[in-house]
C-alpha cells in the first residue's frame, strides 16, 4: 500500500512540476507580448538613406515609449484592434531626433533623422537645406568612390551639418543631385 502513495506522490510531483513550467513559460510569453508591443520594438536598417549614421543590415531596438504609445506601436495583430486614436504618455518630438515610423499609405517601417517641426518650411533647392527660409550650412569633411553591389562606381561627399538647436552636427553622404532615386 505504501508503494502505491509514493508513487501517487511522484506522479503528483511531476504534474506539478510540469504546471508550473507552462506557468512559467504562459508567463514569460505574456511579458515579452506586452514588452514588445508597448516598450521596445526591434528594426533592421533596410537601405542606405541614414549613411554614414546607420548602415544597412544594422539592427535597432528602440523605445516605443519615447514619443508615447497609441495604437501604432502595437505589432501586427493587435493594430487592427479598435482602439481610440491619439498617444498615450507623449511628449514633443525634438529636431535632429532619429525616428521609426510607420508610412500611413503602405504600412512600411520607415526610419529617418526628424528635420522640421510643426510649423517649419523644410525645402531643399539645389541639393542644399533650408529651414524656414534660412540655409542649414554644412562643410564638406570628406570625398571617397566605392562600388555599388550592382558594380557601378559610386562617388560621395561627406558633409558635417548642424541643425538649429542641436548641440552636436551629424555627417550626410550625397550622391549628388543627379543621383537616380
Amino acid at each position: 500500500m505504501s508503494k502505491t502513495k509514493t508513487e501517487a506522490s511522484k506522479e503528483q510531483t511531476r504534474k506539478q512540476a510540469v504546471y508550473e513550467e507552462l506557468r512559467f513559460f504562459a508567463g514569460l510569453a505574456l511579458f515579452l507580448g506586452l514588452f514588445f508591443n508597448f516598450v521596445f520594438g526591434h528594426f533592421k536598417i533596410p537601405s542606405e538613406s541614414m549613411l554614414p549614421t546607420l548602415e544597412v543590415g544594422d539592427h535597432l531596438v528602440v523605445s516605443k515609449l519615447t514619443y508615447g504609445a497609441s495604437r501604432e506601436s502595437l505589432i501586427w495583430p493587435f493594430r487592427k484592434l479598435p482602439l481610440p486614436d491619439g498617444r498615450i504618455f507623449s511628449r514633443e518630438f525634438r529636431r535632429g531626433d532619429v525616428i521609426v515610423f510607420r508610412n500611413p499609405n503602405n504600412g512600411m517601417i520607415l526610419i529617418k533623422r526628424l528635420i522640421g517641426l510643426p510649423g517649419d518650411i523644410v525645402e531643399v533647392r539645389h541639393g542644399q537645406l533650408y529651414l524656414n527660409d534660412k540655409l542649414v550650412e554644412r562643410k564638406a569633411v570628406d570625398e571617397f568612390s566605392y562600388r555599388e553591389h550592382r558594380g557601378a562606381v559610386t562617388h560621395i561627399t561627406e558633409y558635417e551639418q548642424q541643425l538649429p538647436g542641436q548641440k552636436k552636427p551629424f555627417h550626410i553622404f550625397e550622391r549628388g543631385d543627379a543621383y537616380p532615386c
